[in-house]
Formats: C-alpha cells, structure tokens, sequence
C-alpha cells in the first residue's frame, strides 16, 4: 500500500475519533477536554456518524452509549429515522441494537421504539462489532445478547454511568435546551434553526432539519402570529426571522456567545463519504497512482456537502491534477479538514 495515503487514512480516521469524542464530551460524556469549536450541535446526525465512526474506539461508543441510556428522551427519534433514510448514514440494525439497549435501561427513552420498527434483515452470521487497527475485535467469550440478535458480537454492555445531564446552558448545547422548553418536536428544532441561523426559507429549513416543508411552512405560519418571529417579503419569497435582540439574552444569557451556525446534515454526510471512499476501496492502493484514482473518486463524493456545510474548508479542484499528480493535493485538503474539525 502506498504509505503516504495510509498514513492520511490512519490519521482521518483518528481526526474523526477525536472530533466525534469532543462533540460528545460538549453534551455531558464524561472524559478529556470538550472541543473549542464555535458551532452548535445538531444531535441526530451526530448519533447517526458517530456511531459507525466509534467501531474504531470500543470506549469511545460505550461512552456514547452510556450518554444515550442516561438522556435518550431529549433525542428526536423519528427524525433520526428520516435523517438515515435520506442520508445514507447509520447502519440500520446497529441502530436497532442500541436503541433496544437504551429503552431496556432507561424507560422514559420511549421514543427510541420507534427506531424498533424498522424493518431490516439481520445478519445470518454474526460479526464482531468493534473494528481495532483495521481488524475485527471483540472480547470476552460472552456475548451480549441484544446485540447479538441484531448480528453483533461484542461482550455485555457495562456502562459506567458516568455521563451528565446536558449542560443547558452552554450555548453549543441549545438545540437541547430548547427542546426543554418546548418539546422534542419541529417547532423546536425551527426554534434552533432561526435563532444560530439568523432567518431562513420555509424550504431552507426543512432541507437542514430533515422535516417536511409543510411541517415547517404550518410551524412558521403559527410562530409569525407572534410578536416574536417576524416575516421579511422578497419577491414572492417569505423569510422568517427571530427577534433576536429579545431572543438571545433569554436563550443564551447576557454574557454569553451565541453558538455559529453549521449544516450539520451536509458536513457529517461529506464526511461520511470521505471515509468510506478512503477506508474501503476496492482495489488496494499499491502504489500512488491506484491511491490517487481512490481519493479523487472519494473527494468528488464528499465535496459538494463539505463546500456547503459552512465549516469554511477550501477543497481544491482535482480536475487540474492528472493521475498521480492529485495525491499530494488530497492530503493538503485532508490537513485542511483536519484543522477545521480539531481548531
């Protein structure tokens, strides 16, 4: 294998483990340092990503997994069906596993049934769920029994029970605290939306939040007929905006930042792709015009959300690159991706 595209894939895979880890330690895990970064967190596409990305990292999915069991109920269940629906993201009796896990512990998580529902074939051989340096790993000679039934061999679940409540009042964690006042419901997740993003289009919104446009178009028709959400005409076109100025002292306090806005659904996507194209190729890069030809197809894959998650990551054109040319171009993008993340 070409060694320069194995060391980016080894160190991508641990940029993600790394990220995923911080943005989890923002919402109450118990571990290292959270992250510095300035965004707020979007949750189901989060749990959707992480949980394949922490296969990598036994502790690391057991710690998010005990962070589920303890606060499941804040967690929109059904738009995190609609999110891997439409995302491609999560593996679908994973996510059946773990929600059967958190409902079996904790009993006011009686929303994550729904995720029960879905209607996939299980693995006639079971596999082992953890991924270690690149190899299959489980320990122990007894198996957990509900992962087993949905094809996953790993030992029983212990979780520490370490992890906190979210921190409700750090703005990062906003999309939760709303969800406190109002509801783990649209109107909350549009509530979120209006007041990092600013304003935003009926059909905007609802392709960021994984809604229908008609549930959000009614959510914002009954907000307007507050004094709170004003509506700005364009043309034909309706905007709606939060009045942010009454809004962002009660929601965030008056010494706080308001978190920045990201579009999650896209960058965790981009990301997504990324990794599957770099971890999984088809053909074993032997030499660097094989690993080349891997990275650009993966970059092409993921480029397009990256550009439009607004994390603010350049990534060049590799039509300019002939062949084998393009891999040192992929690995300065990879570094570039990597300081945004981990900054």
């Amino acid at each position: 294998m070409d060694i320069s595209f194995k060391t980016c894939t080894n160190d991508f895979r641990e940029t993600l483990l790394d990220f995923i880890w911080k943005q989890w330690r923002e919402l109450g895990v118990s571990g290292a340092a959270s992250s510095g970064l300035p965004w707020f967190i979007d949750p189901e596409p989060l749990i959707l990503f992480s949980l394949d990305i922490a296969r990598y990292d036994a502790r690391v999915f057991d710690e998010i997994l005990d962070w589920l069991i303890k606060n499941g109920n804040w967690i929109n269940a059904q738009r995190l069906v609609s999110l891997h629906k439409f995302d491609r993201m999560g593996d679908q009796p994973l996510l059946k596993a773990v929600a059967k896990t958190i409902r079996k512990r904790n009993k006011s998580a009686f929303r994550w049934k729904y995720i029960e529902k879905f209607q996939c074939q299980n693995s006639a051989l079971p596999a082992p769920l953890f991924i270690i340096q690149g190899n299959s790993w489980r320990s122990g000679t007894s198996m957990d029994d509900i992962f087993l039934e949905y094809g996953f061999q790993r030992s029983p679940v212990m979780t520490r029970g370490m992890s906190l409540e979210p921190p409700m009042r750090n703005p990062r964690c906003i999309a939760l605290m709303i969800r406190a006042l109002l509801g783990v419901n649209v109107r909350a997740d549009v509530v979120t939306y209006l007041s990092v993003h600013g304003e935003g289009h009926p059909s905007h919104i609802a392709r960021a939040l994984g809604f229908s446009q008609k549930q959000v178009q009614d959510t914002l028709l009954e907000m307007a007929q507050s004094t709170l959400v004003s509506v700005r005409k364009i043309g034909h076109r309706k905007d709606y905006r939060l009045d942010t100025e009454r809004w962002n002292p009660f929601l965030y306090g008056k010494r706080s930042t308001p978190p920045e806005w990201v579009d999650w659904r896209s960058l965790l996507r981009g990301l997504n792709e990324l990794w599957k194209g770099i971890s999984k190729p088809h053909e074993k890069p032997v030499n660097k015009y094989i690993a080349s030809s891997i990275a650009r197809e993966a970059m092409r894959r993921a480029r397009s959300d990256l550009s439009n998650s607004c994390i603010g990551v350049n990534i060049e054109d590799d039509q300019p690159y002939k062949a084998e040319e393009y891999l040192d171009i992929f690995i300065r993008d990879m570094r570039r991706i990597k300081d945004k993340l981990l900054s």
